[in-house]
């Protein structure tokens, strides 16, 4: 039956925020290699649900986190942000905080997914044609990959499922309340590197072969922030890909404007069609849902959230009292010396 008119609107629309220490437009947590080093999973769990609780208060209905991949050299710019050189270790954080955050509706993208070991060369924009599409070329066999640098990606994709409740149309056109299961992972980003010589947002082997057909992988597949350059928004499609995390346009390699509207084969619509299916299954199941049917509402305010506001407010308030005791002496002192 076709749904009633207060269900009938457009997505809505969605904020992500980057991580993986806390959300980039919130409070700061510590990093993950700090966190690894607790080897305390509950910590990890305690994490997910604070940061849910803000995600919540705030109206952010994704984060770019967790960041799981491996510490393969101690030189890397980004192993601050990634929990440690053990993939189990990795695996073993993350899936406890993505599941305790996924009780609070949040759409994670664990990234970067994969061989995400090296901060160099990330594009160069320094080769002959000065375009910077080159991007570090990664090397490793199949086992190594499986075994240590999938192994923490493929945990989190498999950590769980989370009750959700939500409200659907019965045939005499009533909102019923419904609960099911969901996966608690239902975002990935892709990383910057290639894998021997392809791109790993383009990586078809990578993202439809294990990612989805593996994994059983049905979420919302993102780009790390897409240079303009050798990120080709063709292949990533083509590989299984859904969006690109960028505010340069979707190009092709040859830097030309990729459209939909221009002269595509219908091979690219079903790409297109394939891309929003995951990105709408990944968004109906989290809080960007939430108060879209009328008494299908969840709002919260933590009570660090008061802490903090009281502590603030506190701090003002003394600080006004100093400024009022230090105007108020310096009148008297010109007074004495008049």
């Amino acid at each position: 039956m076709e749904a009633s008119p207060s269900l009938q609107s457009k997505k809505p629309k969605t904020t992500s925020a980057d991580g993986p220490a806390g959300l980039s437009n919130g409070y700061g947590y510590c990093t993950e290699i700090m966190l690894a080093q607790t080897w305390d999973v509950n910590l990890a769990t305690r994490m997910g649900d604070l940061v849910g609780e803000e995600c919540l208060h705030k109206g952010t209905t994704g984060w770019y986190a967790p960041a799981i991949n491996i510490h393969r050299t101690p030189f890397s710019g980004r192993n601050f942000e990634y929990y440690s050189e053990d993939p189990y270790m990795n695996g073993a954080m993350s899936s406890s905080l993505i599941n305790e955050i996924a009780k609070s509706g949040v759409t994670i993208y664990v990234k970067h997914f994969a061989l995400n070991d090296s901060e160099n060369h990330r594009g160069d924009r320094n080769n002959e044609n000065g375009r910077g599409d080159w991007g570090i070329v990664t090397w490793a066999n199949e086992q190594s990959i499986r075994e240590i640098y999938l192994k923490p990606f493929e945990m989190s994709i498999k950590s769980g499922t989370v009750e959700e409740s939500y409200y659907e149309v019965n045939e005499k056109g009533e909102h019923v309340l419904t609960t099911k299961s969901v996966p608690c992972c239902m975002g990935v980003m892709t990383s910057f590197n290639r894998i021997g010589y392809t791109w790993a947002g383009g990586d078809y082997n990578l993202i439809t072969g294990v990612l989805r057909n593996e994994w059983g992988f049905n979420g919302e597949v993102i780009s790390d922030f897409d240079n303009g350059e050798y990120m080709d928004t063709k292949q990533a499609l083509k590989a299984g890909a859904d969006t690109k995390l960028n505010y340069l346009g979707t190009k092709d390699y040859e830097g030309n404007e990729y459209s939909l509207k221009g002269n595509i084969t219908s091979s690219d619509y079903h790409y297109a069609k394939e891309a929003i299916h995951h990105v709408l299954y990944s968004e109906a199941n989290s809080l960007s849902m939430n108060g879209l049917v009328d008494g299908n509402t969840i709002t919260t305010v933590g009570y660090y959230v008061i802490i903090i506001a009281s502590y603030d407010a506190l701090s003002v308030a003394g600080i006004v009292l100093i400024a009022f005791f230090m105007i108020r002496k310096g009148k008297k002192e010109k007074e004495a010396k008049a």
